[in-house]
């Protein structure tokens, strides 16, 4: 008898251990499912929704559907309405606290990370460690709260500019060097054949000379960026 009673007592204990969870969830709007059952408060959606994954583990529903990845929440003296769960912008989440006095909001964000704005808020602050949003409001009634997330994107360039630049930028060393040398041989013919050259030949071997040291001099110091660029990238 006391085998199956601890039997019993174990499987209670595990099932009580498991978080409330569902594979596939299909929500009626403007009601209020999702209990937090430590503060006697309650959430729910404006419209009907479907989830891939609603469960609530340490006192947070956690909800992901195809398009919104996993997002936590956790409301404390206060009902919520999620109003716009990331419909009209892929970045910006909408809901009411229904309250008197102070509520608290809690967004296990994940990876969104720290918000870059919050409405309506009368304070918000953003614990990296736990990557929870808390959203304080002072209220007599319901208050709509704006959650906003800066996506900071990477500068694209297009194949065509991409190309071109690398092109440029692997031909500058080159043109660099070339230009040197052509100063280098130029001088030496000219040193060593002035007494030969006809005043033709000197002025066109001046302009050469002339036209490659100023190709030269324009060359150095995109070539001295490039290097400093290089170096820095290390």
């Amino acid at each position: 008898m006391k085998c199956k009673t601890l039997t019993l007592l174990t499987l209670l204990s595990l099932l009580y251990l498991i978080p409330l969870a569902h594979a596939t969830v299909y929500y009626n709007a403007n009601t209020y499912p999702f209990t937090f059952p430590t503060y006697g408060t309650a959430m729910g959606f404006n419209t009907n929704r479907v989830f891939t994954t609603a469960y609530r583990l340490s006192n947070i529903w956690y909800f992901t559907t195809a398009t919104v990845m996993e997002i936590g929440f956790q409301v404390q003296v206060a009902n919520l309405l999620v109003t716009d769960f990331f419909a009209s912008d892929s970045n910006k989440l909408y809901f009411t606290v229904t309250a008197l006095g102070t509520s608290t909001t809690k967004i296990q964000v994940g990876t969104r990370g720290n918000a870059t704005s919050v409405i309506g808020a009368t304070s918000w602050n953003y614990d990296s460690g736990t990557q929870i949003l808390s959203i304080d409001v002072l209220h007599s009634s319901s208050i709509a709260v704006t959650v906003t997330w800066t996506v900071v994107e990477a500068d694209s360039e297009s194949p065509i500019n991409f190309f071109g630049t690398t092109l440029m930028l692997g031909l500058i060393p080159f043109l660099w060097i070339a230009s040197l040398l052509c100063i280098t041989v130029i001088s030496m013919v000219t040193i060593h054949k002035r007494e030969k050259m006809q005043v033709n030949d000197k002025i066109i071997a001046g302009v050469t000379l002339l036209a490659t040291i100023i190709t030269f001099l324009a060359l150095t110091p995109i070539i001295v960026e490039l290097v400093q660029s290089l170096i820095a990238s290390w």
